[in-house]
């Protein structure tokens, strides 16, 4: 009985191989054989092969092959030792208490200056004071590692701005949201840092190739007529509609007739009322 007994371990062990055991959970007592063999323990034999056979005593071991004392616990008395639930619970509570203290809107604080990289170490985002080229506010990189935006504080008069550069990170082409002290604008640079677009509070102004305003729309120094002109490639005037005093709609163009600076225009007038 007792060699058929040896060889119905050897059996079983050989199905699952490498100790895998599925009604038990088996917790090693020792790797040295020097732990004592007591009623809960069983003795093992490890070989080459890496399987686990029961033997009737350690000292049954093979040569070649190490010696273990396995100790087995019942999973089901382990899941329900009622001490394993309590810290796991308690834990919980904890962590429900501390998500409701959070719910004050107090913020997480981080001390700038401080990055975001990716995961290859590239920086995504910095966040910096002024410094004596750069000002206070958050910087974005592409991945060249070039600055491609920029939300942050106008450096003469504390207003904010939101910059967005090309993909060469150049400093002199950009579009920019800002509030400086004469008033909100909104601007666009091209190449050279010559301006495109001008947006303020007097109205609109786009640029032609040498930087010489080409088409005006506003309100006009005064802010309260419209006004709306075009010019030619130096600058001058060649068409300009406006308002008289009456409510009066009025269309200038240039030239009607006579030269420079004496040029005299065709004249579009609204009816009298």
């Amino acid at each position: 009985m007792r060699q058929d007994g040896i060889n119905a371990r050897l059996l079983m062990m050989t199905v699952f191989g490498a100790g895998l055991v599925t009604a038990l959970a088996l917790v090693w007592l020792s790797v040295t054989g020097s732990a004592q063999e007591t009623g809960n323990t069983v003795p093992v034999c490890v070989g080459a092969d890496r399987v686990l056979r029961f033997v009737e005593n350690e000292k049954n071991c093979k040569a070649g092959e190490q010696r273990f004392l396995l100790a087995a616990v019942t999973a089901e008395s382990k899941s329900e030792d009622p001490e394993r639930k309590k810290p796991s619970s308690k834990k919980t509570d904890q962590s429900s208490e501390q998500a409701s203290s959070n719910k004050d809107g107090d913020a997480t604080k981080v001390t700038a200056p401080f990055e975001v990289v990716d995961g290859q170490g590239k920086t995504i985002m910095r966040v910096q004071e002024p410094t004596s080229d750069s000002s206070r506010g958050m910087y974005i990189y592409n991945d060249q590692g070039r600055i491609a935006a920029h939300v942050g504080v106008l450096i003469t008069s504390g207003g904010g701005r939101v910059i967005a550069r090309n993909s060469g990170g150049d400093v002199s082409r950009y579009v920019q949201m800002a509030y400086p002290a004469e008033g909100p604008q909104f601007a666009m640079k091209g190449d050279n840092d010559k301006l495109l677009l001008l947006i303020n509070q007097q109205g609109s102004v786009w640029y032609n190739k040498n930087e010489v305003p080409a088409v005006s729309l506003g309100a006009g120094e005064s802010g309260s007529k419209g006004i709306f002109k075009v010019a030619d490639e130096n600058g001058t005037a060649v068409v300009e509609a406006g308002s008289l005093q009456g409510g009066r709609g009025i269309v200038r163009v240039w030239p009607s007739r006579g030269q420079t600076p004496l040029q005299i225009p065709q004249f579009l007038l609204g009816s009298k009322q």
